[in-house]
């Protein structure tokens, strides 16, 4: 047997050796499909991260798809306040100017945009949940390290409730009387649906408050691992069960 012989024999059979090495670490005869390792650990390459940016684009697009179904949810619910609560309460005719509690021992009040704008955030933010919950993040919520459903709940209202607080501000500074961002009584004097300031205020806030939403539900709310495909070795769970 000369020298070429023998090279090519030995790496033939060193090939046999890791092929079977491989095939009982996967406890299947079938060997892992070549990038798989980048999916399921997607920090691992250049690969792995484009993968992580894809699915993180992904995410964000059915994360906004998701909350602009929310806004339709959070705009009927607050057009339906508007509407029915003059009905009971007659300081609510005016969303802008009607006060709804006047804080005592203070200059300040609640004015009924800012009641409205509440009922409509819980009503929009449990619509939100419940799909980002079973289409936006479902690889994490049916992975081994899922979050409890009541867990995430409060996780996802808590951040609800600081957008909402943020957004609470913007549309404040946009209706506020004194102002220096209040939306012109010119265009926006309540003559028509389409000039009545308070609707047009509750639209700029929620596109504010949208991405910082989906940042802080991504990266705690829904906090976890998605399941690693078939014949893969799961990633390490968190330190932290959620």
């Amino acid at each position: 047997m000369d020298l070429r012989q023998w090279f090519q024999q030995h790496r033939h059979s060193r090939g046999d050796r890791q092929t079977r090495s491989r095939r009982q670490n996967h406890g299947s005869g079938d060997l892992q499909p070549q990038g798989v390792e980048a999916e399921a650990h997607p920090a691992r390459g250049p690969v792995g991260r484009t993968a992580f940016g894809a699915t993180l684009l992904g995410q964000f697009t059915r994360f906004g798809l998701v909350g602009g179904s929310g806004v339709l949810v959070n705009f009927s619910v607050y057009y339906l306040c508007c509407k029915l609560a003059p009905l009971v309460w007659p300081s609510a005719a005016s969303p802008k100017t009607g006060v709804f509690w006047d804080l005592p021992w203070t200059d300040f009040n609640i004015r009924w945009y800012h009641t409205v704008s509440m009922v409509a955030f819980v009503c929009a933010n449990l619509w939100n949940y419940e799909l980002n919950r079973r289409w936006t993040f479902k690889a994490v919520t049916r992975s081994a390290s899922r979050p409890g459903w009541w867990r995430s709940f409060w996780r996802f209202f808590v951040v609800g409730l600081l957008a909402q607080l943020i957004g609470l501000l913007v549309e404040t500074a946009l209706l506020h009387a004194h102002s220096p961002l209040q939306l012109p009584s010119s265009l926006f004097d309540e003559s028509s649906g389409l000039r009545n300031p308070a609707y047009w205020a509750h639209g700029i806030m929620i596109l504010v408050t949208i991405p910082v939403s989906f940042l802080l539900n991504k990266f705690w709310s829904f906090r976890g691992r998605a399941t690693a495909p078939q014949g893969c070795p799961s990633p390490p769970p968190d330190r932290e069960a959620v």
